[in-house]
C-alpha cells in the first residue's frame, strides 16, 4: 500500500514504425511594427483601432462563467484624451469647417505648429482631415484649411507624424490633382495646387529617408495624371506643380524620360 511507482506502457515497436508523421512545424517568421509612439498607439492593421470598444454586458460576463471558457478575453487599451485636448480638438475643427478665414484660425494653426502637448490628438486630426477632404470636395474653404491643419501639424516639432503619413497621403494628394476643387468660379484652386504641391515637396523632403519609396510613388501617381490625356487641364497644372515642387532632379529625369519616348514614338 506505502509502494508508489510510475507505470511504464510497454510501447509496441511496429506501432511506432507504422504510426503517421506529426505535421511539420510552421517555418520561423518575424515581423515588425510600431506599438506606440510616445505613448500613443498608431492607426495600423496590426494595432487594435483607436475607437474605443465597450466592454461586455452583464449578461455576457454571467454566460461567459458558465460556460467555463479557458479563455482570458482582454479589451484593446482605451486612448483617453483629457477634457482640455478634447475641447482644444473641438474647437479647431469647429473653426475649420465654419471659420476659416477668421483671426482665431490663425491663431489655432499657430498653435497646432507649436504646442508640444498635441501629438495624442494626430490620429484624430488625421481622420478628420480624411473624412473632410472625402465629402467636401466642392467647399473650397474647407479643403484650404484642411491642407493648412496638415501642414500646421508637419512643422510641429513635438509630434511624430511619420505612422499617419500613409493616411493623410491620399488626401493631400487628392487636393492636389482632383479634377474640381470648389464649387464658384471666384474659388482660387490653383492657389490651393500650388500651396499643396509645396507640402508635398516638404514631405518628401523630410520623410524621405524614413519610407525610401515615398517620392518614387507619388512622381508616379503625379506623372500618370501628367500623361493622361483624358485628365482635366486643373489635373494636369496640379501634376506639374507637384512634379516641379519635388525638386530640379526630378523635373530633368521626367524631360529625358519624355524624350526618350517621344525618339521611341517618332521611330515607329
Amino acid at each position: 500500500k506505502d509502494l508508489f511507482y510510475i507505470d511504464d506502457k510497454d510501447v509496441d515497436l511496429k506501432d511506432v514504425i507504422e504510426a503517421s508523421l506529426p505535421k511539420a512545424p510552421l517555418d520561423t517568421a518575424l515581423t515588425c511594427h510600431w506599438l506606440a509612439i510616445e505613448g500613443v498607439q498608431p492607426a495600423i492593421p496590426e494595432n487594435a483601432p483607436v475607437d474605443v470598444i465597450s466592454a461586455p454586458s452583464d449578461a455576457k460576463k454571467h454566460e461567459q462563467k458558465d460556460e467555463n471558457l479557458p479563455v482570458d478575453i482582454k479589451l484593446p487599451v482605451k486612448h483617453v484624451l483629457s477634457r482640455e485636448l478634447q475641447l482644444y480638438f473641438d474647437e479647431v475643427t469647429e473653426l475649420a469647417l465654419n471659420e476659416p478665414d477668421s483671426v482665431l484660425f490663425k491663431e489655432a494653426l499657430v498653435s497646432l505648429a507649436t504646442d508640444s502637448g498635441l501629438h495624442p490628438l494626430v490620429p484624430y486630426f488625421t481622420c478628420f482631415v480624411a473624412d473632410e477632404v472625402s465629402r467636401g470636395l466642392s467647399n473650397f474653404g474647407l479643403l484650404f484649411a484642411l491642407m493648412r491643419v496638415v501642414n500646421s501639424l508637419l512643422l510641429n516639432p513635438h509630434i511624430h507624424i511619420e505612422p499617419y503619413l500613409h493616411q493623410l497621403m491620399p488626401s493631400i494628394v487628392t487636393c492636389l490633382v482632383s479634377k474640381r476643387l470648389g464649387s464658384r468660379l471666384t474659388d482660387n484652386h490653383w492657389e490651393l495646387r500650388d500651396f499643396t504641391a509645396n507640402l508635398v515637396a516638404s514631405i518628401c523632403k523630410r520623410f524621405g529617408h524614413v519610407y525610401s519609396n515615398l517620392q518614387s510613388r507619388l512622381t508616379k501617381t503625379l506623372l500618370n495624371a501628367f500623361l493622361d490625356p483624358k485628365k482635366a487641364l486643373t489635373q494636369h497644372y496640379g501634376a506639374i506643380q507637384g512634379l516641379g515642387a519635388l525638386g530640379s532632379n526630378v523635373v530633368l529625369c521626367l524631360s529625358m524620360l519624355l524624350a526618350i519616348m517621344e525618339f521611341v514614338k517618332h521611330q515607329k
